[in-house]
């Protein structure tokens, strides 16, 4: 289960130092070609509502299970 854990934290930490390194060294829209003509990193900021709905703000939101009971 640690193996789990670990490759996890790994996967992580290389997502992560990824997008910084696009982040400090790209221009929006600009693509590197990593294998050529099958593999490209492309600098893109996504402002959907998944994502950036909530940028700048706090929120807090919790949900719970709802009972329902018919009578």
């Amino acid at each position: 289960m640690k193996r789990y854990y670990g490759l996890a934290l790994f996967l992580i930490l290389l997502d992560q130092v990824t997008k910084w390194i696009v982040v400090q060294t790209m221009t929006i829209g600009q693509s590197i070609e990593l294998i050529p003509e099958l593999l490209y990193l492309t600098s893109y900021r996504n402002k959907g509502a998944a994502w950036g709905m909530l940028e700048g703000r706090w929120c807090s939101s919790s949900s719970s299970p709802r009972s329902s009971s018919s009578a």
